[in-house]
């Protein structure tokens, strides 16, 4: 079960408040509140390995905010987040959109695998993973929208390069519930806990989703370089910190396959770094 800091205290309304209270500001992060007895979660949420990690990766690729749908299924009061698709993203820095194209073959992919669409990702690079205004709002269209299929609609935001230097990337799974912020024109998002479930891993399905991201980001302007130093006074690459994160998720089991997907990865973000390198000098020198 994932660990959440202590839910903060929270007033909240169930209606609109009629003015603001302040300025609209679609930038402000807000706190997540945890479920209670008296705000019971809707459902349990379980996330496979091979979800999260194609999350990690993605997230920790870009220095701007990366985004893709979630696929799984849904049974009774359960929900089972099967797999995670990245889609193209039109950021700005400070903000980013999915495209329309790229999310409409996100949605027919998961739904030609035999599972419903039950969720969205993005991350925030480098700050905490509380939903922004814009984030909830989004989120509670995403809601709208897709529980017409029968299925609930959660979001998840990654943190991969938190403020404290933490190697493992922070996973945040939420949804908005109908009570108002008071003195805020928001709603209030409340967050899940979850168990990981560990089935075994499609290997080759694994490498073919972190190559085309590596092939994306290669001449990405805004990508982190995996091979420089994280932290300016430590020895950990980008690459080895993503791998320690990772390891959270594909040892927990301590089979051979996942150590020896763990060095699988290794070695494609190596080669596909060093080839960009040469790539970049090249055209540098042209």
């Amino acid at each position: 079960m994932e660990e959440n800091d202590k839910s903060p205290t929270v007033r909240v309304s169930r209606t609109q408040p009629k003015q603001k209270a302040k300025s609209y500001d679609p930038f402000k992060l807000i706190a997540c509140s945890k479920f209670s007895n008296l705000t019971p979660a809707p459902l349990t949420l379980k996330v496979t390995s091979k979800s999260l990690v194609v999350m990690d990766i993605h997230a920790h690729l870009s220095g701007t905010e990366v985004i893709g749908l979630l696929g799984g299924c849904f049974n009774q009061s359960q929900l089972t987040i099967q797999t995670a698709v990245p889609c193209n993203s039109l950021s700005t820095g400070m903000q980013c959109e999915m495209d329309p194209v790229s999310q409409t073959e996100a949605c027919e992919a998961i739904i030609d695998s035999g599972l419903q669409v039950v969720g969205w990702y993005h991350s925030h690079p480098t700050f905490p993973p509380n939903p922004s205004v814009r984030d909830i709002e989004t989120q509670s269209q995403f809601q709208s929208w897709f529980v017409q299929g029968g299925a609930p609609f959660v979001g998840v935001i990654v943190n991969p390069y938190g403020r404290n230097f933490q190697n493992e990337s922070e996973f945040r799974f939420m949804i908005i519930c109908d009570q108002w912020l008071d003195g805020e024109m928001t709603k209030q998002p409340f967050q899940f806990d979850f168990d990981v479930v560990h089935p075994v891993i499609d290997v080759n399905e694994l490498i073919t989703v972190t190559m085309n991201l590596l092939h994306k980001f290669k001449t990405y302007s805004y990508r982190i370089e995996m091979m420089e130093r994280y932290r300016r006074k430590g020895e950990l690459t980008y690459l080895e910190k993503m791998l320690l994160s990772l390891k959270k998720y594909l040892l927990l089991d301590g089979g051979s396959l996942q150590i020896g997907l763990i060095d699988k990865i290794r070695e494609m973000v190596a080669e596909e770094f060093k080839s960009a390198a040469t790539f970049n000098l090249q055209v540098n020198d042209d």
